[in-house]
């Protein structure tokens, strides 16, 4: 079965057309998305279908990141006997990690894969997901806020220089881990109206004011070589920032 799959894998490259007809190695949640992420890829910039069935790249991004955690709650699930029960559960164990907007987009690619397989005369069962009905358990946020006294402690005792950057300009600023870690030293500026910081992220960009004596603390940290545009932390902080600022 792995020596088959790699051969699926290696003559696609060859003759995607073939494999894209030919489901019989379609067994599996993680099968069926796989495939049909594919489909949507050759429909994006880069891809072989993108000049009669354009895609942008913004939803392919979205496609990828619901594929990712489809396959990671239930991709093992074998689609000939894929039912109500097992949607359900998938959308549960999706509620346990994300957010209900974000358990229901997952929830919509899948059920487009399934009807682009089902298009494609794949094995898989007729389903109504019109009576699903699926409703993710909210999230509930069980973490308790610490105090400015407390986190003044943490930032107090901490050695770590980007760290320590980074838990300062979060605390000062109510952003985001991964807008603080977007910033670039041309982002942390004055005008005639004070002492500013531009944060960039999901929800677009905002400019949030700071007190004279944060910013000054800020750019005390900065490197003498450092240009304007360089960022303030490595790759490394924002991979590893939220872990660690737990």
């Amino acid at each position: 079965e792995d020596v088959s799959d790699a051969l699926v894998v290696a003559y696609r490259g060859i003759d995607p057309a073939a494999i894209a007809e030919d489901g019989s190695h379609v067994k599996t949640v993680e099968d069926l998305v796989r495939a049909w992420f594919w489909a949507q890829e050759q429909r994006g910039p880069d891809g072989e279908m993108r000049q009669d069935h354009q895609i942008a790249e913004r939803t392919l991004k979205g496609y990828r990141t619901a594929s990712r955690q489809v396959i990671e709650a239930g991709g093992g699930i074998k689609l000939k006997t894929l039912s109500k029960a097992d949607l359900v559960g998938l959308s549960d164990r999706l509620a346990e990690t994300y957010a209900v907007r974000t358990v229901n987009l997952a929830v919509k690619c899948l059920r487009q894969a399934v009807l682009w397989g089902l298009e494609r005369q794949l094995d898989v069962p007729q389903l109504n997901w019109r009576s699903l009905r699926i409703k993710p358990r909210e999230y509930t946020n069980r973490h308790r806020t610490p105090t400015h006294a407390e986190v003044e402690a943490i930032y107090a005792g901490l050695k770590r220089t980007g760290l320590r950057l980074a838990l300062f300009i979060a605390w000062k600023t109510g952003g985001r881990i991964g807008e603080v870690c977007a910033l670039t030293w041309a982002d942390l500026y004055e005008d005639e109206n004070g002492a500013w910081v531009t944060l960039s992220g999901k929800t677009g960009e905002r400019r949030f004011p700071l007190a004279a004596g944060d910013l000054a603390e800020i750019r005390a940290a900065r490197p003498s070589y450092a240009k304007d545009m360089d960022r303030l932390f490595s790759v490394h902080l924002y991979k590893n920032g939220s872990a660690a600022l737990v």
